[in-house]
């Protein structure tokens, strides 16, 4: 890169080796660095073309994410007095380097409208704020021993605009003051964790939907896992608005199938000896209702979860029910497949079969 006071240009590829840092053919300067050359011309304005190598230098940083660290001198890779004009004059590389901080980290003006020493204090100026129309946002500040919460009421780049926002504060009552902000601030002190009291109402939230809300904690918390042991559930407190994750989703356990039973006849626990397309099939091939084709899917369902084979049952209901067409005792509304009694059936009527 070439850069003046007016304007920056660049000559190759910052992936292409330019032979410009002097430190030989397998030089990491000539190989790894990307060189800017700050012109020196009588009709230029020297300190805004450093000023400009200054952007150009952070913009460079910025996009491929590299520390200030990494900035260096062409004296760095060969011993040149490079650059030449900064290490003459006194603090001119170390002011370089400030000038690319500062465009890596521009200063912008935030207006703070409080200072608080706790959360319940600025929450309140926060509210207060909220209510005259303005948004905020919160900063760290420590000072003296002291750790601050700021308000802030609002970032510009500009100050004039900073200005125009304290005069708005102080129609609407508030007092303020500008800070110049770039970048660099103190965190912010942790926010106590609300008390949960007895009163407190808690929305119970499975799966991101609210389904209920229930006074105390422990009460919502075990309603929720007696009725959803395996969802994902959250609960809210109404007053507080904290959440508290109480789980996350989890399938549920598989039943383990007993051991099958010895038998010289057909097995009826493992894996089913047709596909469930085949089954279908069969039925069709056999004049079965289509109630009874449908109900295949089921079968192969809760096989696999109670690893019973899915093809046994079936052929069971296609005999108890003539492949769904219900011609005896038992009647399509019971949903009867297998021609189960009752516990004392008086014969084999439908009623038998409720």
């Amino acid at each position: 890169f070439t850069v003046d006071s007016k304007q920056i240009y660049q000559h190759l590829p910052i992936t292409e080796v330019g032979w410009h840092a002097g430190d030989g053919t397998n030089g990491k300067g000539n190989r790894e660095s990307v060189g800017i050359e700050i012109c020196e011309n009588s009709d230029g304005d020297r300190r805004q073309a450093e000023k400009n190598a200054a952007e150009l230098t952070a913009k460079l940083l910025k996009e491929n994410n590299l520390p200030i660290s990494r900035v260096k001198q062409h004296y760095h890779w060969s011993g040149k007095n490079c650059p030449r004009v900064l290490r003459k004059r006194k603090g001119g590389w170390e002011g370089f380097l400030a000038d690319v901080e500062r465009a890596l980290n521009p200063t912008v003006y935030r207006v703070i409208c409080g200072s608080f020493l706790t959360w319940e204090e600025a929450d309140a100026q926060v509210e207060r704020l909220k209510k005259a129309g303005f948004s905020t946002f919160f900063m760290g500040f420590k000072h003296d021993g002291k750790h601050y919460i700021r308000v802030v009421c609002g970032e510009f780049s500009k100050r004039a605009d900073a200005d125009k926002r304290t005069e708005e504060l102080k129609k609407k009552g508030f007092d303020s003051f500008i800070v110049a902000f770039s970048g660099k601030e103190d965190p912010l002190p942790a926010r106590p964790e609300p008390e949960i009291k007895e009163t407190d109402i808690f929305r119970v939230i499975i799966n991101k939907e609210q389904v209920i809300a229930l006074t105390g904690y422990e009460k919502a918390k075990n309603y929720a896992l007696t009725y959803y042991p395996h969802e994902e559930i959250t609960l809210q407190n109404v007053r507080t608005g904290k959440s508290y994750k109480i789980q996350d989703k989890k399938l549920p356990e598989t039943p383990k199938p007993p051991e099958a039973p010895v038998t010289d006849g057909t097995p009826i626990y493992g894996d089913p000896e047709v596909a469930l397309e085949q089954a279908k099939q069969w039925a069709m091939g056999r004049g079965a209702h289509q109630r009874f084709i449908d109900i295949a899917d089921t079968y192969w369902i809760y096989g696999n979860i109670t690893g019973i084979r899915a093809d046994a049952l079936y052929c069971q209901a296609a005999h108890e029910t003539n492949f769904g067409r219900y011609t005896g005792a038992v009647k399509p509304e019971q949903n009867n497949w297998a021609g189960i009694k009752i516990v004392n059936p008086k014969g084999d009527n439908a009623e038998d079969h409720e």
